[in-house]
């Protein structure tokens, strides 16, 4: 279980988290959705701890991988390079690695090892970007907007390995502006407006609380309005 209670957090006079309460189980895959500004960065920051709040507690009990919005790669580098520095970084080998389940069945990120990341589509960086947050093997994987700038190509390629990661009891926390992914991957919904979480709810209330809303963009756009 992965908890967040009254999480505040400034940055100067400016409040960007007023007091977030979030619990998230196991195996579930939670969206976080809101306007630019709202404070989703900033939350998925202090929920893997790479920012402390300023008030608040978090609690965790597992192991918690991180996809942030930008590549965390080395463009010079073999994917197999990229994989070994971060490999070390968990006091792990790379051979150790690559033999696992997730990185030879559901990532497939044998055929690329010796392709310099520069030369990788949007979709594959974006692989090994998720292959290097489970090098730990974490039970939960955070991804910030991890489509983001992708076509429809590349995107439908991301979400299919978020998929299999979710079947394979990955819980998943997942923020983006776009609705046709929150529907096609999550079970759940969070949506921040001004710091503040204004509305929780599993996607099936949703759909029942606004049957004349023909999109879940639509949805969200009234709940923000």
């Amino acid at each position: 279980m992965l908890k967040m209670e009254g999480i505040k957090k400034n940055y100067g006079k400016k409040q960007v988290l007023k007091g977030v309460d979030l619990k998230i189980e196991e195996g579930e895959c939670l969206g976080i959705i809101g306007p630019n500004g709202s404070g989703k960065s900033t939350l998925l920051s202090i929920m893997v701890g790479a920012l402390k709040p300023t008030e608040g507690e978090r609690f965790i009990q597992g192991k918690i991988g991180y996809v942030p919005q930008d590549n965390a790669l080395m463009e010079e580098l073999t994917v197999k390079d990229n994989l070994e520095f971060w490999a070390a970084a968990h006091n792990k080998h790379i051979n150790e690695i690559l033999h696992t389940a997730y990185f030879k069945e559901v990532l497939g990120l044998e055929d690329m090892l010796k392709e310099k990341v520069k030369h990788l589509s949007g979709g594959m960086k974006k692989r090994v970007n998720i292959g290097i947050a489970l090098i730990d093997d974490p039970q939960y994987i955070v991804l910030d907007e991890p489509c983001s700038a992708l076509d429809i190509i590349y995107k439908n390629e991301v979400i299919d390995y978020l998929l299999e990661l979710k079947q394979k009891g990955k819980t998943i926390i997942y923020t983006s502006h776009s609705g046709d992914e929150i529907e096609r991957l999550c079970d759940r919904v969070c949506i921040l407006k001004e710091g503040t979480i204004i509305k929780e709810a599993k996607l099936a209330e949703l759909r029942t609380e606004n049957k004349e809303c023909s999109t879940f963009d639509e949805m969200v756009y009234r709940l923000l309005a």
